[in-house]
C-alpha cells in the first residue's frame, strides 16, 4: 500500500518535472530559436538544415543532464517538424490525442512500462517512461487583447527507470527489515514462550509433589485414626477385665475365709470305733 502510494507520488512529480522542462524549453526555443529566426527569415521552416541545426543547439543545451531520452516538436498541423529521431521527422498525426489536448492548451501526460508479466505485475519494470504533451506557445502576445497563440506541440520522452529502480529497492529493503524484526520478535516471544513452559513444568511437578506427599499424610493419618479406634476398643475389654478381675479374687478369698463349718461326716474305723473328720 505504501510502495502504491510512493509510485503515484513519484508519477505526480515527474509531471510537474517534465511539464516544467518544458515551460524552460518553451521558452528558449522561443527567445533563442523563435525570434531571431523569424526576425532573419521571415518565418519558420524546421525542414531546413540550418534552422533545424539551431533549434537542435537550442533544445540540446536547455536540456543537457535532464535525462531527456526523446523530444519531439509537432506543427498545428500534426506534423513532427523536429525529432531526435531524425527518421521521425515529417510524419503525419502521430500526436494522437494528447496532441489534440495540447493544441488545447492542456498539458497531459502518460507513463509507459515495459516488461514481462511478472515485472509488471510486482511493479518492477524493466523499462520505465513518462511521456508529457504542453503546448509550444508564442510568449510575445501582438495585441494587449489576444491570447498567448500555440503556434505548436512539444512531447517529451523521459526515463525514470532509475527512480522506480530506487523505490523498488527501498521497499526491499523495508521488506527485509520488517521480516528481520518480525524474525527477531519471533526468536524472542519462542524463548519466552519455552521459558515459560519450563515454569509451568516445574510448577506442576512441583503441585503433584505436594499433592503426594498429602495423599501420604491423608492415608497416615487415616491409619493412625484407624490404629487408635482400634486401640481403643481393644483397651476397653481388658480394663473391665482388670477392674473386674480384682473383684472377684477378693470376693473368693472373703468366701473361702467366711464359710461356716461343714458337717462333720463320720466314718467308723475296722476296730469299730468312730472317727470325725470336718468337711469344708
Amino acid at each position: 500500500m505504501n510502495a502504491h502510494w510512493v509510485r503515484n507520488l513519484l508519477l505526480e512529480k515527474s509531471k510537474e518535472y517534465n511539464s516544467l522542462l518544458i515551460e524552460n524549453l518553451n521558452h528558449q526555443i522561443f527567445l533563442r530559436f523563435v525570434a531571431p529566426v523569424a526576425f532573419k527569415y521571415g518565418e519558420i521552416k524546421l525542414r531546413e538544415a540550418e534552422q533545424n541545426r539551431l533549434l537542435d543547439a537550442v533544445i540540446t543545451s536547455t536540456l543537457h543532464s535532464f535525462h531527456v531520452e526523446m523530444v519531439n516538436i509537432y506543427g498545428t498541423d500534426n506534423i513532427i517538424g523536429y525529432s531526435f529521431d531524425k527518421n521521425r521527422i515529417g510524419k503525419e498525426n502521430a500526436g494522437g490525442v494528447m496532441y489534440e489536448q495540447a493544441m488545447q492548451k492542456r498539458t497531459s501526460s502518460k507513463l509507459i512500462q515495459k516488461g514481462n508479466f511478472l515485472e509488471l505485475l510486482f511493479w518492477f519494470p524493466e523499462e520505465t517512461k513518462i511521456v508529457t504533451f504542453a503546448p509550444l506557445v508564442q510568449e510575445m502576445r501582438l495585441s494587449r487583447k489576444m491570447d498567448k497563440e500555440v503556434i505548436g506541440v512539444i512531447e517529451i520522452v523521459r526515463d525514470i527507470s532509475h527512480d522506480y529502480q530506487e523505490i523498488f529497492k527501498l521497499q526491499g529493503m523495508i521488506v527485509a527489515s520488517c521480516a528481520g524484526v518480525m524474525g527477531l520478535l519471533f526468536i524472542i516471544l519462542r524463548f519466552v514462550v519455552k521459558h515459560g513452559e519450563k515454569i509451568i513444568e516445574k510448577r506442576a511437578e512441583e503441585r503433584l509433589r505436594l499433592e503426594e506427599k498429602l495423599r501420604k499424610a491423608e492415608h497416615l493419618s487415616a491409619i493412625g485414626e484407624m490404629t487408635a479406634g482400634v486401640s481403643h476398643e481393644i483397651r476397653n475389654p481388658l480394663g473391665i477385665i482388670k477392674k473386674l478381675g480384682p473383684v472377684d479374687e477378693k470376693k473368693k478369698w472373703t468366701n473361702w475365709k467366711c464359710a461356716p463349718p461343714s458337717r462333720i461326716s463320720s466314718s467308723k474305723n475296722p476296730s469299730g470305733s468312730t472317727t470325725s473328720s470336718p468337711i469344708f
